[in-house]
């Protein structure tokens, strides 16, 4: 089996799983904040923990918003990076995507996502097939679909995601996630209003560093 690292710091929370043979290890740390500084760390840990190394990846897979704005630049840079240097497969899934593996058996249900403002991200899926995602208010939502199962992490919604990077290794073994997607998936069009903050880009170089460590 191929050694692959999945990434999520899309969903207020740090998340990566590295599997490689029959083995997996994954961290998970709840966060609205700080993925700049932990992400790395955690990949580093996971992979020591099974005994393997980031030039022993063989694909890499994130996710790619909506979410986080900070969350989603930060995971898709270490994806893209490391894709990049190692020259594997980068399998880019928007949040929808990736929370859809998480349901089993369900035909019709609604994915709706926290914004930070006062609508929401949300994807219905109907018959199994997903329509196409919009940004629209929770009441909305209940309005057009009273009698829908909903999921995410607006308003009361809670849901566990701590699977959510395994599910995305096993999407990837399984050949239901293409290769592609290395750019983020927004819903808003030019009125976000980005941090006047400068977050530090991951280096090619810093990258290579870290996967040469344990040669």
């Amino acid at each position: 089996m191929p050694t692959l690292l999945a990434i999520d710091t899309a969903l207020e929370a740090c998340a990566v799983s590295v599997s490689t043979g029959g083995q997996m290890h994954t961290i998970y740390e709840p966060m609205k904040r700080g993925q700049t500084e932990r992400l790395l760390p955690m990949i580093m840990e996971a992979c020591e923990v099974i005994d393997v190394s980031l030039k022993d990846m063989n694909g890499v897979c994130v996710t790619r918003g909506p979410g986080s704005f900070t969350g989603v630049r930060v995971g898709l840079s270490v994806a893209r990076t490391l894709a990049s240097t190692r020259e594997i497969p980068l399998y880019g899934m928007t949040s929808f995507e990736a929370l859809s593996l998480l349901i089993e058996n369900k035909p019709d249900y609604g994915i709706v996502l926290e914004s930070k403002r006062q609508d929401v991200y949300f994807q219905a899926i109907l018959n199994h097939q997903p329509q196409a995602p919009c940004v629209t208010t929770y009441e909305e939502i209940l309005q057009t679909y009273p009698t829908l199962e909903l999921i995410g992490n607006a308003g009361s919604l809670e849901f566990d995601q701590r699977h959510l990077t395994q599910r995305m290794i096993e999407a990837v073994r399984a050949d239901k996630i293409a290769e592609g997607g290395s750019q983020p998936f927004y819903l808003r069009g030019a009125d976000i209003s980005q941090s006047q903050k400068k977050y530090r880009k991951l280096s090619k170089e810093s990258l290579e560093i870290i996967c040469k460590s344990k040669d």
